[in-house]
């Protein structure tokens, strides 16, 4: 065993060193690759392993870094003995360690009282089993159940950031002064070898690789075996691809480690129109040559850790080649696995693949099919299977319908049946369609012999005398056998054979006038569906009538039909699922099972099969197909004229020309010669063209406008009135493709038709939901018009929506999810805060309403840009309760389901924003919301609670069921932050605005005329008005001054007024640089009871398209926002 050598101090050594000693310096290409052939055979185990410097042999796969690395100047070679604690390197006692012992409370603690006292804290006043004092340090036993004692926990000492990570850490603080010193030691050897050096190179200039000698090799510290420079590249480097490989395994959103520009790259379509679609701030996108470099800086990093000494920055040529080395040898090891594979099982002609280039090529997958259906050439394309009804293989069938076609029908592949709605009949329902089709193409003897129908020609003629000589030769065939049969047997059975010819001949004939009454059948059902084509024709020609000279129950008969007429009904009545729908003729397909024989008869071009003997037909084949256009109506407008006649929209003008005077005509005829403000007249097949049915509605008066009185536009209101009455006509007669007349106002018009036709139906089954009807403008002049009046109309049913879904679907949560997801995609900026995020804005009124739902509260920030960055925005709050329970405070039960759309006020910010980012409005806009539940629970906020609010105000909660001017009170605080040109909030805040105003109008509260004004005329123009309600010192007073607990109180404990101050409190809390208003929407958001005939019952949606028309009057330049 070797001696080990002294460790002498590393001062001591650089002071004594002379550039005659030998240094560690880069080897050479030969030393190298001795060296690693060396370690490579140590490895294997055919070389001896290598010994420390106390004798012992080291391991070869312990990792270089750990064992060839001298550790020690003065050490003959390495040693793992630092790993080991050393004797003389204990620490030794010290008073500064002793008080400094990682965080553990040394102190005495006492562990018994006096007498009386409790056992466990020491206290007087109760004993050890009603002692709450924790920890725990004895044990009790509490009404029956035994409470063990607490585990002991360290006390938090009251050390800085850095005393606790050290005492973490295990640092001596009297190691301290010995660390700097010895540090400070060698820097200083560091520089005066340094510059020893410099100043032999500077008298030396024999010396051919000086420069590169300068920097790099006579700069090398002992015991280093790389030069300075690439040394600090590549820890450099290994630090970051440390730090890329740590992020490279966190979610894809994380960022993301580019080693082309050797940086951490963020989001590259920042201030872009691509960034709506980029997922996430630092998600991973790659483009160029920048997966080929991922790729190269993966393989390297694998590489590195089988122990190639390897980079892709720093030696990027030897990568490459070791790379492409690695995939030929890869490829080869491939190859010659498979090669033997195939060798050894077979499966040559399997690897007889085209050239994979030819795939770049290849457009289709070509497949050639057989007139029967059979695949020729090619493979069959595969069809995916889905959720979907027409994908799901009903019936027991084994394919999806349309799979088989023949003879210009759709079918299923696995039975050939015809009929969608059929059972699989699998093979025999493929010979009985054989059956048939043979039986089909034979006519009955009635045909031949002329008796009825339709003559049949001589090649008709020559195949029936051929089928009924098959029938000949079948009896006769028979007959041979029986007699066979008869002389095999005895004399007595002949007798009884005798006996069993006549009753053979008995049922011979009773079958004959079977025969007879089957042919009776089929004129019956002849007869029944002649009588049902009659019926038709007298039921369209009643339509065609006006419904007032209609005679009474004429649609209807009280005789019940037989079951001929109902065959014939069934055989007429149109199917919505015919695939051949579009087919110029109608056709009755039967597919049946012959055991027998078959007489068939034509009847109008169509072969009816009746059965003569046990013939089955499938009651699922009696399906029957009939040609079904898609119909599509039209609405058109008439004033009443001045002399009580009909005036003619230019539309509807143009129209009549088109149909030669017959539209005004139709209406002379029904209506007389005017027809009202909002009544309809539908006409059917007024021309053979584009327009199955048209609705005409009266308009009123011509050339109406602003009606100062009633404080509305009544020509846009009439238009929105007349659209929405003539669309529902044509909805009611199943009209699905409507075309409506602007009618002087395309926008009024779509937003008649289209906020009329929608319905609340998100919850109902599939098979109930009533589908809708699409709208479209009738002409093409006004097209925008008509689609500006379309955004705004799908804002307000968009807003009904999310204020109908019940609260269990929507949540502050899912709401927030609902507007990311629908915003986000039109550029709009949507941050959802948290309660966290909440808490650090200290918004102690907005979270004290959320302690009682087990939801947690969120804060959504919606920004849209549609003006330059320097203007100031609008910022708009809403109030956003899910549900309203009121808290501690409880509602009563009779309409808490209403309380559903409590977060009214949020949806229509929302919705405003929406319409903005589609109508390109160009203007700022902030829309703040604060979503929350108010329920009752242990941990809600209860009466007489008091909160402080963002803006430092203290707040006495004296009704928690005024939970919503609490909610606002600290997102209009919020939004002062943002400075506004103005400020605007929407909440179903008091009830008495209801009682105040009805459904009429929204109230407002304002201190700015201008705004008022503005907004006064935009509610006159889209048809929601608004009423300015009083917003005076006195109604503040009522909530300030008569409580000294709090600067304010949310509830006025005086009789009226409410909704005035509510409007008061919400006063103390909006900016006072800014102009503001407060919109009290209760009385008009609630559920429609036909008082507007345009809106559907449900949630209204209002005032969100007069907000709209307010923000779009600021962002033309109409209007300014100012006191």
């Amino acid at each position: 065993m070797a001696n080990p050598v002294r460790n002498v101090p590393i001062s001591e050594i650089l002071k004594n060193k002379t550039t005659f000693e030998d240094e560690p310096r880069k080897k050479s290409r030969e030393d190298w690759r001795k060296a690693k052939e060396l370690e490579e055979a140590r490895k294997a185990g055919t070389a001896p392993a290598a010994v420390d410097e106390e004798g012992k042999d080291i391991n070869p796969h312990i990792p270089q870094y750990i064992s060839a690395t001298p550790w020690y100047f003065g050490a003959s070679g390495p040693t793992l003995k630092h790993q080991r604690p050393q004797p003389e390197k204990q620490r030794e006692y010290s008073s500064l360690g002793e008080w400094y012992k990682r965080g553990v409370d040394a102190s005495s603690v006492a562990t018994k009282f006096r007498k009386g006292a409790c056992e466990n804290c020491g206290a007087m006043g109760h004993q050890k089993k009603d002692c709450f004092e924790r920890p725990r340090k004895v044990g009790a036993n509490f009404k029956g159940t035994n409470i063990a004692p607490d585990d002991f926990s360290q006390p938090n000492l009251s050390l800085s950031y850095d005393a606790k990570r050290d005492r973490w850490a295990g640092y001596d603080p009297t190691d301290h002064r010995a660390f700097v010193e010895e540090y400070q030691k060698i820097e200083a050897c560091k520089r005066q070898m340094r510059a020893e050096k410099l100043n032999a190179e500077e008298s030396d200039e024999q010396d051919s690789d000086k420069d590169e000698d300068k920097y790099v090799d006579e700069v090398d510290m002992p015991g280093t075996k790389v030069d300075s420079k690439q040394r600090i590249t590549v820890r450099n480097l290994r630090i970051r691809e440390d730090t890329a490989k740590y992020l490279r395994n966190l979610d894809s959103n994380s960022a993301y480690y580019d080693p082309k520009t050797r940086s951490m790259r963020d989001n590259p379509y920042a201030g872009t129109e691509k960034e709506v679609d980029y997922k996430g701030e630092n998600f991973a996108r790659f483009s160029g040559d920048t997966q080929k470099h991922a790729t190269a800086q993966l393989f390297a990093w694998d590489a590195y850790e089988k122990g190639v000494d390897v980079h892709l920055l720093a030696e990027p040529t030897k990568l490459e080649m070791l790379k492409q080395e690695y995939d030929k040898k890869r490829d080869e090891l491939k190859n010659e696995a498979r090669g033997s594979v195939v060798d050894k099982y077979g499966g040559h002609e399997h690897l007889q693949t085209p050239d994979p280039s030819l795939l770049l090529a290849q457009t289709e997958n070509y497949v050639e099919y057989s007139r029967s259906g059979k695949v020729i050439k090619g493979q069959e394309k595969q069809v995916i299977r889905s959720q979907y009804e027409e994908d799901v293989f009903p019936n027991n069938h084994k394919s999806v319908f349309g799979s088989y076609w023949r003879g210009g029908y759709w079918g299923y592949k696995c039975c050939h049946s015809f009929i969608k709605n059929s059972y699989c009949t699998g093979e025999s329902g493929k010979q009985a369609l054989e059956s048939s089709q043979a039986l089909q193409a034979t006519p009955p003897a009635s045909q031949i012999n002329g008796e009825s129908g339709t003559q049949l020609t001589g090649a008709d003629r020559n195949t029936f005398n051929d089928f009924e000589n098959d029938k000949q030769l079948a009896s006769e065939h028979s007959s041979s056998n029986s007699s066979s049969d008869e002389d095999s047997r005895s004399k007595t059975e002949r007798k009884s054979k005798s006996k069993k010819n006549k009753k053979k001949k008995k049922k011979q004939k009773e079958k004959l006038k079977k025969n007879k009454g089957n042919d009776e059948e089929v004129d019956s059902l002849k007869v029944a569906l002649e009588k049902e084509d009659k019926s038709q024709r007298e039921a369209e020609e009643l339509l065609k009538m006006d419904e007032r000279k209609r005679p009474y129950n004429s649609m209807f008969t009280a005789k019940e039909p037989t079951v001929e007429e109902i065959e014939a009904f069934q055989m007429k009545r149109p199917r919505e699922n015919d695939p051949m729908a579009n087919s110029s003729t109608t056709v009755y397909p039967f597919c049946c099972k012959v055991q027998s024989m078959a007489s068939f008869r034509i009847i109008n071009s169509k072969v009816v099969v009746s059965s003569v003997v046990n013939l089955k037909f499938h009651e699922h084949f009696r399906n029957l197909y009939h040609c079904k256009k898609m119909k599509k109506g039209l609405v058109l407008g008439v004033y009443e004229g001045e002399k009580n006649d009909v005036v003619l929209t230019p539309s509807a003008a143009k129209y009549n020309e088109l149909v030669n005077g017959k539209l005004l005509e139709n209406i002379s005829f029904s209506a007389g010669p005017i027809l009202k403000k909002s009544k309809t007249r539908v006409f059917w097949s007024m021309e053979s063209g584009e327009y199955n049915c048209v609705a005409v509605v009266g308009l009123g008066k011509q050339n109406l406008g602003y009606n100062s009185l009633e404080e509305i536009d009544e020509g846009k209101e009439n238009i929105r009135v007349a659209v929405a009455a003539g669309c529902s006509a044509l909805d009611a007669v199943d009209i699905k493709s409507i075309e409506v007349d602007s009618m002087g106002d395309a926008e009024a018009a779509a937003e008649g038709a289209i906020l009329s036709t929608w319905i609340f139906q998100e919850f109902k089954n599939r098979a109930n939901k009533k589908k809708l009807p699409t709208v479209s403008l009738y002409g093409s002049e006004e097209e925008a018009l008509w689609n500006a009046g379309k955004i705004k109309a799908d804002a307000q049913n968009w807003v009904r929506l999310l204020a109908d879904i019940p609260a269990n679907f929507m949540t502050p949560t899912i709401f927030g999810e609902t507007v990311s997801q629908v915003l986000i995609p039109q550029g709009v900026d949507v941050i959802v805060h948290d309660e966290l995020w909440a808490t650090k804005k200290k918004m102690g009124s907005f979270l004290s309403v959320s302690r009682g739902s087990s939801e947690p509260p969120k804060f959504v920030e919606i920004h849209y840009k549609g003006a330059e960055p320097t203007k100031a925005p609008i910022a708009f709050v809403g109030k956003g309760v899910t549900f309203d329970a009121g808290g501690i405070s409880l509602k009563s039960a009779a309409s808490m389901d209403e309380m559903r759309s409590d977060m009214a006020g949020a949806a229509c910010v929302a919705g405003l924003i929406k319409a903005a980012a589609e109508l390109k409005l160009e203007v700022n806009l902030v829309g703040l919301i604060p979503l929350t539940e108010n329920l009752p629970s242990g941990t809600a906020t209860k009466p007489g609670d008091i909160v402080t609010a963002m803006n430092g105000k203290t707040i006495i909660v004296d009704n928690t069921d005024a939970e919503g001017r609490l909610i606002l009170a600290d997102a209009l605080s919020y939004a002062a932050e943002f400075k506004p040109q103005c400020t605007v909030d929407i909440a179903t805040l008091t009830g008495a605005i209801k009682i105040a105003l009805g459904n009429a109008a929204t109230g407002v509260f304002t201190n700015s005329n201008e705004l008022w004004e503005l907004l006064r005329q935009s509610g006159s123009i889209t048809g929601d008005r608004m009423w300015r309600m009083p917003l005076w010192q006195h109604y503040n007073n009522q909530i300030t001054k008569p409580f000294k607990a709090a600067d304010l109180n949310n509830f006025a404990r005086v009789k009226g007024g409410t909704s005035c101050i509510a409007a008061g409190f919400l006063r103390e809390f909006a900016s006072s640089e800014a102009p503001w208003l407060h919109l009290d929407m209760a009385g008009v958001m609630g559920p429609t009871n036909d008082e507007i005939s345009y809106l559907t019952s449900g949630m209204s949606g209002r005032p969100v398209r007069t907000l709209i028309q307010f923000v779009q009057n600021i962002a033309s330049g109409k209007a300014t926002c100012r006191r």
